[in-house]
């Protein structure tokens, strides 16, 4: 039937997709969906990024100094869409950043979460909220799900606040002060 989830007999995990199209030709389509079925309910699959993936965002993206905020906006979508492992993390970090940059968004994601933890919006400390190396978080349960969002959601505000944001010297220049104006006068009637 249309959109069946037949169980493998090899696993414990439904396939991703076994779809038969009626009234077209038959053909299975397995796509890298992040949750799963399993015998005691939802869970959570690691599927790994294509290469292709990682080029394309790394294009998508482009240079971190020159267009930080549209690094943020990839790294949200990033995040949003593949939901990544701490692991994962790194190697999108890795792939858009050179290692300066991500030094700089891992040291302001890391303020971030001390002052979390500091302010109590967040338990425990910093080593276990945010690890330098891989902490295995079992996406599967909800303590480490927990972490695994915070430690998302903490490295795309780093991503935001890394680097500085520059002024524009040239809109600056464009304001003058008129002769008939006194020093300040705004432009309020």
């Amino acid at each position: 039937s249309r959109g069946a989830h037949r169980p493998r007999p090899d696993s414990a995990l439904a396939p991703v997709v076994d779809r038969k199209d009626i009234g077209r030709q038959n053909r299975t389509v397995i796509a890298p969906l992040r949750q799963g079925v399993g015998v005691e309910g939802p869970v959570f699959v690691k599927t790994p990024f294509s290469p292709a993936d990682l080029v394309i965002w790394k294009q998508s993206a482009g240079t971190y100094r020159e267009n930080p905020d549209k690094m943020a906006r990839v790294v949200k979508m990033i995040i949003k869409s593949q939901n990544p492992d701490w692991d994962d993390i790194q190697v999108i970090l890795d792939t858009l950043m050179d290692s300066t940059e991500k030094e700089m968004v891992l040291k302001a994601a890391k303020e971030r979460a001390r002052e979390d933890i500091r302010n109590g919006l967040v338990t425990g400390n910093l080593d276990e909220n945010f690890p330098i190396e891989d902490p295995d978080w079992d996406p599967n349960l909800y303590c480490d799900l927990r972490k695994l969002r915070k430690y998302q959601e903490w490295i795309q505000i780093g991503v935001q606040n890394a680097v500085p944001k520059t002024i524009n010297w040239s809109k600056l220049y464009e304001v003058r002060q008129e002769k008939n104006e006194k020093n300040g006068h705004s432009c309020n009637p």
